[in-house]
Order: structure tokens, then C-alpha cells, then sequence
């Protein structure tokens, strides 16, 4: 059963008036074009759009009721000075209403991989209420909340940020029971100017911890050991090194580049590539033990995880391997991404982009990322405003200039990629999003997948 639309009113400051008294909220929406007939619209103001012009077309589709800021009256309308507001206070009744753990993900890399193996184990067990996709933001994980109903058993939320406080906002209305942080690395450092700040940042949501409550750390990550949350909760740390609770040990790779690991008694097999993804995988196992999931469950839940579009998607066409990770990067990221590139056999070709939001950093960031791709491909190609960063590095680590080709664009880097394609090459795709390095793979005839 839905919201009472008289409940949602009153949390907004408005009392229901008689012949709303039978409105009952099945579902919100924020976008007219996935609206359902009983939804609460709430009409947010973007940047390339208000919400407030699609009131009408709302109602149209059965809207049930509308939040917004303008000063408005009818039946099952609310107005609120600040919608985005007005759905976090909406959302954080919602989770209230069920008494069920709630696990929240953050950390500069591997959110998303860490929620999906996360979900992959407990739904050995549970009924997983979860984010989908990366909606981690003021947005996304208000309207993940609201669709928290009675069938669930626990909860996966993952809070991204790229700003001081934001984690603050998003863990204050989600009331986690534990949560879990992955590393602090540089991802946004151009907007918190340190890592010291996204420290800060990213340990917002321990003080937001429920009493009793426990928190999942990077035990090897440099400014995450030996963190001591102030609220008293319980820390839990994993990793590679001497002293976590957690540990990976007995490391094996395989030639696709995949890992095989012991914790504890367990063995743990990977079906995703990448030794950062062991970290990723401890991570889920950690939170997998501290809610009683069975050790078999666990490693049958990390077997069968996958990771998302777009994020390490490998296959093959024509004789060529891609490895598609166009999702997003960061200097972490990139990092992972070009050590998987460099095990495979034959001519290994890296089509990178910008890595965004590095501020004052970007000059240094970039030239590291010329250096590790000279490094590990025979074969760059590069687009965007830092490519001559870029091509500084991969040249000072010794690659031939002949090797670096630099575009304005994916569309410019495909058409190249194309016609020197051959049998038995290796393709690494990755750039921030705002790069859309997919286009790329339209110009491969295996399209993006």
C-alpha cells in the first residue's frame, strides 16, 4: 500500500482538506515521460529544465498528487518553497516506517561495483531493497528510498558526492544501520581541493550510523586506516596487509585476469577482472558476515556478481577483445582499468578521454595517466583538453610519438580506431562521463553494449 496523500502533507506543512482525505500515493516520480497514473510528481527545477512546466501534463497522465514551489492551489497539491527538500523529508519517513538494516556504500572508488556484489550476496538470504544503477545523489537516493515497501529485508544504498556535507544530507535522511567506505582517492579533488577533504567528506556518514551500529573500511587505504569514528560505532577493516579484520591471502590470477582468493577457510573465485576488485569483494563479504549471510552464500553470491554497463564489460568481435569501462574515471580508476589492459597477449590500444573534476590537479594527474598508459598499451589514442598533458607523460615514459594520436572527440578517435583495427588487439575504452568515450565502439560494428 502506498502513502496517504493526508501523511505526505502534513510532513510538508499542509493539512489535508476532506476530499483529499481518500488520495493515496502509489509511487514518485520526478520525470513526466515515466510518470504512472497515482504517482506524486515532484516538480524539481533543473538545469536544463522545471519541473513546474509539466504540472499539467502530470495530471494528464493520473498524477495523484504534485509537489511544488510554486504558489498554486487544487486538489492533491503541496506547495513547497524547495521540492528537492521536500523529497528528502518524504524519503526519510519512508525509510523510518521500516525497521530493516540498511547498509550505505560510499568512497571515492568502486561504490557501484562494491553495492552490486554486495546485493549479489545478500540476496542469497534476503529480499534486497537496493539502489539501482549509480542513483547516489539528492535526487536518486531519495527516490530509491521511496521504494522501500514491507517485502523488503534489508536495504544496499550507495551515496555518491562531490562536495563537503552532501554525504551528511544523504546519510542524515537514510539512517544507516552500518556502512561501508571503500578508499579515499581522487575522484572530485578539483571540487574539495585535498584529500584530506574527501576524507572529511566521505566519513560524513559515520556520525549518521543507528547506535550499535558498524562501519566497513579500507583497512589498507592510507587515510582510512586506523579511523576511529567519533559516534563510538563498531569499525570493521579489510584488506591485503597485516593487520585487518578481513583479509585476501593465498592471491591467485588467472590469464584473463581474474582472482582467486582465500579468506578465512573460504576460497572466493572472482568473475570480474581487476585486483581491485578483491578489495571490492572483501568489502561484500565483510558486510555479507556481519548480517549472518552463510559462508557458502557469500561465495556463491561473489561468483555470480556482475559489475554494470558499461564498467568492465569485456568481450569479442572480429578477433578484437574490448574492454568497454567507458562509464566514468578517475586516476584511481584508470589506474585498475590500464592494469587489466597490460596482461593481455598481442597489440594492446588504450582510447582514453579527460578525467573531469581534478581542478589544479590535472596538469600532474594527466601526465601520471600519459605515463601508465605508455606503460601498459603499444597504441594511444586520447581525447580531449589535456592531451597534451597526456602525450608529455606517455613520451617521458618513452612511447613513440608515432604511437600518440590525440582528438577533440570519441567520434574523431573511432573513425582511427577503426581503420587500424587487426585480429588479436586489445581495446581499452575509459574517460569521464562527460567524454561519452562509448561513441568509440559505434565505429567498431559491435556497437555499445
Amino acid at each position: 500500500m502506498g502513502m496517504k496523500f493526508s501523511e505526505a502533507a502534513e510532513l510538508l506543512g499542509r493539512k489535508a482538506r476532506p476530499d483529499e482525505e481518500e488520495l493515496v500515493i502509489t509511487g514518485y516520480s520526478t520525470d513526466t515521460r515515466t510518470i504512472r497514473a497515482g504517482d506524486m510528481f515532484i516538480a524539481i527545477k533543473g538545469g536544463n529544465f522545471n519541473g513546474a512546466d509539466f504540472i499539467n501534463k502530470a495530471l494528464e497522465k493520473g498524477a495523484s498528487s504534485i509537489v511544488t514551489a510554486l504558489a498554486i492551489e487544487g486538489r492533491g497539491i503541496i506547495n513547497a518553497g524547495d521540492p528537492v527538500a521536500a523529497l528528502g523529508k518524504l524519503a526519510a519517513y519512508n525509510r523510518r516506517k521500516f525497521n530493516i538494516p540498511v547498509i550505505a556504500v560510499t568512497g571515492s572508488t568502486g561504490k557501484t561495483s562494491v553495492k552490486n556484489m554486495l546485493v549479489s550476496v545478500l540476496s542469497q538470504k534476503f529480499n534486497v531493497h537496493h539502489t539501482e544503477g549509480n542513483l547516489n545523489n539528492h535526487i536518486g537516493l531519495p527516490m530509491t528510498l521511496l521504494e522501500m515497501n514491507d517485502s523488503h529485508e534489508i536495504s544496499v544504498i550507495e551515496m555518491g558526492m562531490s562536495a563537503l556535507g552532501e554525504i551528511d544530507y544523504l546519510a542524515s535522511i537514510t539512517s544507516p544501520s552500518a556502512a561501508i567506505i571503500t578508499n579515499i582517492g581522487t575522484a572530485h579533488i578539483g571540487m574539495l581541493g585535498s584529500r584530506e577533504n574527501i576524507f572529511r567528506a566521505k566519513t560524513e556518514v559515520a556520525s549518521h550510523i543507528r547506535e550499535g551500529g558498524d562501519i566497513i573500511i579500507n583497512g589498507d587505504d592510507e587515510f582510512l586506516a586506523g579511523f576511529v569514528p567519533k559516534n563510538g560505532c563498531r569499525v570493521i577493516s579489510y584488506g591485503m596487509l597485516g593487520n585487518n579484520d578481513i583479509m585476501a591471502e593465498d592471491i591467485i590470477r588467472d590469464k584473463e585476469g581474474t582472482y582467486l582468493f582465500r579468506s578465512d577457510k573460504t576460497i572466493f573465485r572472482l568473475n570480474i577482472p581487476g585486483k581491485h576488485n578483491i578489495f571490492n569483494a572483501l568489502a561484500a563479504i565483510a558486510a555479507g558476515r556481519l548480517f549472518g549471510v552463510p559462508e557458502e552464500f557469500i561465495q556463491k553470491g561473489i561468483a555470480e556478481s556482475t559489475i554494470g554497463k558499461m564498467r568492465l564489460d569485456i568481450y569479442e568481435t572480429e578477433g578484437v577483445r574490448f574492454i568497454n569501462d567507458a562509464y566514468n574515471a578517475n586516476p584511481q580508476s584508470m589506474e585498475a582499468a590500464l592494469d587489466i589492459l597490460s596482461i593481455y597477449e598481442g597489440r594492446r590500444i588504450a582510447v582514453l578521454g579527460d578525467m573531469l573534476e581534478m581542478g589544479e590537479f590535472s596538469k600532474d594527474a594527466h601526465e601520471k595517466l600519459g605515463s601508465m598508459a605508455a606503460a601498459c598499451s603499444d597504441v594511444l589514442l586520447f581525447c580531449g583538453e589535456e592531451a597534451g598533458f597526456v602525450r608529455t607523460g606517455a613520451e617521458k615514459a618513452g612511447m613513440d610519438g608515432c604511437s600518440i594520436h590525440i582528438f577533440k572527440d570519441s567520434d574523431e578517435a573511432g573513425a582511427l580506431l577503426k581503420s587500424i583495427l587487426r585480429p588479436g588487439d586489445t581495446v581499452l575504452v575509459k574517460g569521464s562521463r562527460g567524454m561519452k568515450m562509448e561513441n568509440v565502439l559505434k565505429y567498431t560494428g559491435d556497437g555499445v553494449r
